[in-house]
This record gives structure tokens, sequence and C-alpha cells, in this order.
């Protein structure tokens, strides 16, 4: 399993896994429900990337709160972390997450097996 920083399993992102389908429909529809959760215009050539502890990465994980956070303290990912309970980044990308989850397609766009 993928990690990321936040906790997520990268494998269930669609943008992960959308390197791996060859769909130009899912693709379009990727950029068009990201663009409304993100207030922008996005490609579908702007959906690469290989994990969010990776040089290439989606270009909305690169500025992330927690990964800054998770390197400056020294661990792996928010579980690592004693503070994670009352930790108001945590708990708001969180409450973000699961309130945009449908919208942002997750676990629809799986990697073939």
């Amino acid at each position: 399993m993928l990690q990321s920083y936040c906790g997520q399993n990268c494998e269930q992102c669609p943008v992960y896994n959308l390197k791996y389908i060859d769909k130009p429909k899912t693709g379009g529809l990727l950029a068009k429900n990201w663009s409304a959760v993100f207030k922008t215009k996005l490609t579908r050539k702007e959906f690469y990337c290989e994990g969010c502890k990776s040089q290439n990465r989606f270009v909305f994980c690169r500025d992330c709160e927690i990964e800054l956070c998770c390197i400056d303290k020294g661990v792996k990912n928010c579980a690592s972390c004693a503070k994670q309970k009352d930790c108001p980044t945590y708990i708001s990308f969180w409450e973000w997450f699961n309130n945009n989850k449908q919208n942002l397609m997750w676990d629809k766009v799986q990697k073939p097996s």
C-alpha cells in the first residue's frame, strides 16, 4: 500500500489511478469534478501523480499542510503523530475530504487488474 502523509491509500485515489486508464472520457469527467471542488479550471493533462511522497504529484498536493507538518515533526504520517486526534489541520482536512469524497470520484477510478 502506498500511503500518503494524511493516511490516504494513494492506490484508491482517482488521480493516482488515472495513469493506468486509457479512457479520455474518465479523465475529462475527473477534471470537471475536481475543477468544481477546487474552484479552478483543471485539464486532464494535470492529472498525473505517483503518490504524495514522490516528486511527481498532483498540483494541489504539492503544498500540502499535512505534509509540511509531518516533515516538521519527523513522522511518516498523521497516524504516527501523538497529537493527531486534536490536530486542527488533520481534522479540517478529513471534514473537507468527507464532504467532497463523492465529487472527487474517490474509489470510482481504479487501476485495471
